[in-house]
Formats: C-alpha cells, structure tokens, sequence
C-alpha cells in the first residue's frame, strides 16, 4: 500500500508519462523529475547537477550527468544548443517526449 502525505505547498505535479516511458532509466527518470520541480526561469547547469549530489551515497561525476542528460535528449525531453559564446545550453524541458 501506498500512503502519500497532504500536500500543503512546496510540491509538484507531474504526469504519469514520465514514469511509464521505456526509454528512461529509473535514475533518468529521477532526473527529470527533479528538473521538472524547478521553476521555469531555471538554468539547467551541469556542474551543479553533479554538485547536487556531493554527501548523498550516489554522488554523481560530471561523466555520468553528461550521460543522463543525453539520454533526456535522445529521449526527446530535454534539447542542447551551442550557443556563439562556445557555450552550452540545455533548454525545453517537456513532461512528454517529442
């Protein structure tokens, strides 16, 4: 049985579809819930994805990150664009895959 808590505030809504979509690992899966609680003005940055997770018993390098957030790409969740600057940019964030 699954017992869930009232939500009162500081949550977030999500569909179901994220978590039904064969091509996303159940760690893919967490990270694009994760993303997905983020406001929408929210800069996806790398480093700090993996900094999120110094402490915790699954630290993640920059390495494994890289290769979560490809697989959102692949996915079709997630876009990255090379911007002028050299820079990268990972935008779009959808709950369904395109």
């Amino acid at each position: 049985m699954i017992q869930r808590s009232a939500r009162t505030g500081n949550f977030t809504v999500l569909g179901n579809g994220i978590f039904t979509d064969n091509a996303l690992s159940f760690e893919a899966m967490g990270l694009l819930a994760y993303l997905l609680s983020k406001p929408d003005n929210w800069s996806i940055h790398p480093r700090a994805l993996s900094k999120t997770t110094e402490g915790s018993d699954q630290r993640r390098g920059m390495g494994k990150i890289y290769d979560l957030l490809n697989v959102l790409i692949d996915a079709g969740y997630l876009e990255r664009r090379k911007l002028a600057s050299g820079e990268v940019e990972y935008k779009l964030i959808r709950e369904r895959a395109q």
